[in-house]
């Protein structure tokens, strides 16, 4: 993007456009460097834990804050070094929740609900499902307001969100449809979405929940089960006592929601469970301010037992975070003391673009080959001569034959021939599922008769116009083709 490149038309990746633009502010700053994304994001983080702070003690006291930001920091342990979707998501939710707390329940302000309109615009074209909180708060003012509770007030309610997140909506239309990118991004990140999110079946789903839990540690998991499982005690009395406490109701019925969300793909990447993160915290601050409230006012032995009892899991919750902590911890270290065998990428990626830059020009296009190795392009500064610099999204595995993507790609290859192709199928053909390109042509396991050809007619051109040139001394040896 920072070289005239629009989303989706020149690069096939079904991630948001939020999320390009946001990298290519932090690659701005740094002057190209990876660096810079990482500052945008912690920078992020900082703010969001402060405003988490001031929102939660504004509205459940400064201890029940205290703690809850407490876990909410140790849970940023599980925060990736990288630029997935989830981590910008975190600072938008908190943001939106300090909106919905200042807002008088009585006199609801149709301006902060316009606000909230266009910060939920902002997941819809980071992740689509990543919407949990606007359709919790949403849920919400139904309920509340189908009871007798001002069901006219309720509709300008969400009319005023609505119109806000058609602004925020129209603007991202308008830029992809001023860089010539709007087509492509409806047939990118709408349908191809479409058929990834239905690739897997239920079963899938539900084990995909169990993996998120273990995400975030199978004891913490539990205790914030507890939690909500209070919360619902207290919304039900809440319900009955008639105060309707829109900030409980809305704890009861974020959490869920999420969950069922982060598991619609049923494929198990930790990201994705990160959203999570903030209405785990929330229920911990409500259980712990109700506990706390309750224990001034009254000093009863069965509520003593209660209170003890939840405070007991709001322990066990925080505790249930330090065996992940200690991993990452010491992933961290290694970061520091030896970053280029600590990153993110692999670690033969750094000699790979090494190797590159020393037998490429700066202007040449170089094809890794594999799937899961679009980063060497970059560390290499070299561009990818297709649209699909991470070719998994052309395999079976993410939910189809998607033979005319296979054409595109071949299409792409002939109109910009690479200087130099690294087939990494060794090391990561088996997760993708991918041949590498010296076996036989075609040898693709499985899909329908056009789909195998089109593959075919890709082999057949690497073959035919590539040689091989040396195999890297690496574990596992990559091979490196040039052209004849």
């Amino acid at each position: 993007m920072l070289h005239g490149a629009a989303p989706y038309r020149d690069v096939f990746d079904n991630k948001g456009p939020l999320l390009y633009l946001v990298n290519a502010a932090g690659l701005s700053i740094a002057r190209g460097s990876f660096w810079g994304v990482y500052v945008v994001e912690y920078c992020s983080f900082a703010l969001a834990t402060m405003l988490g702070f001031f929102t939660l003690r504004r509205t459940l006291g400064i201890l029940a804050a205290s703690v809850a930001m407490l876990f909410f920091v140790l849970l940023l342990n599980r925060v990736l070094l990288g630029d997935v979707e989830e981590e910008y998501l975190i600072p938008i939710q908190w943001v939106a929740l300090y909106l919905i707390t200042v807002t008088r329940p009585a006199a609801p302000r149709l301006r902060v609900y316009f606000v909230l309109g266009v910060l939920g615009s902002l997941p819809l074209f980071l992740k689509p499902t990543e919407v949990g909180l606007w359709a919790a708060l949403v849920a919400v003012e139904l309920v509340v307001a189908l009871s007798g509770r001002g069901f006219r007030s309720c509709i300008e309610r969400l009319a005023a969100m609505v119109a806000g997140g058609l602004l925020g909506s129209a603007a991202f239309l308008l830029y992809l449809s001023s860089v010539g990118a709007l087509r492509a991004f409806v047939d990118v990140y709408v349908l191809f979405n479409l058929g990834y999110t239905a690739a897997n079946g239920w079963l899938s789903r539900l084990s995909s929940i169990l993996f998120g839990a273990g995400f975030f540690g199978h004891v913490t998991a539990a205790a914030v089960f507890v939690l909500w499982i209070f919360a619902c005690r207290l919304a039900l009395l809440d319900w009955r006592s008639g105060s309707r406490d829109r900030l409980i109701y809305l704890a009861v019925a974020w959490w869920p929601l999420e969950i069922v969300l982060s598991s619609v793909s049923g494929r198990r990447h930790g990201e994705f469970y990160l959203t999570w993160t903030v209405p785990m915290v929330l229920l911990l601050a409500i259980a712990l301010s109700a506990t706390t409230a309750r224990m001034r006012k009254q000093d009863g032995r069965q509520i003593a037992r209660t209170s003890l009892a939840v405070l007991g899991v709001v322990l066990v919750a925080l505790a249930g975070t330090l065996v992940p902590l200690e991993r990452q911890a010491h992933n961290l270290a290694g970061l520091l003391v030896h970053p280029k065998y600590w990153s993110s990428p692999p670690r033969n990626a750094y000699a790979v673009a090494d190797y590159i830059d020393a037998h490429t020009g700066s202007s040449d296009r170089v094809l890794v080959w594999g799937g899961y190795s679009a980063n060497i392009n970059f560390l290499a500064q070299r561009r990818s001569p297709t649209r699909f610099p991470a070719q998994m999204l052309l395999y079976p595995t993410t939910g189809g034959y998607h033979e005319d993507l296979v054409r595109l790609f071949l299409d792409d290859l002939t109109r910009h021939p690479p200087a130099m192709i690294v087939d990494t199928s060794p090391t990561y053909g088996g997760r993708a599922g991918t041949p590498p390109l010296n076996t036989v042509p075609g040898s693709w396991p499985s899909g329908p008769r056009g789909f195998r050809n089109a593959w075919l007619q890709v082999f057949d051109y690497v073959q035919s116009d590539y040689t091989r040139s040396a195999t890297l001394s690496f574990y596992p040896h990559w091979i490196v083709y040039v052209r004849r």
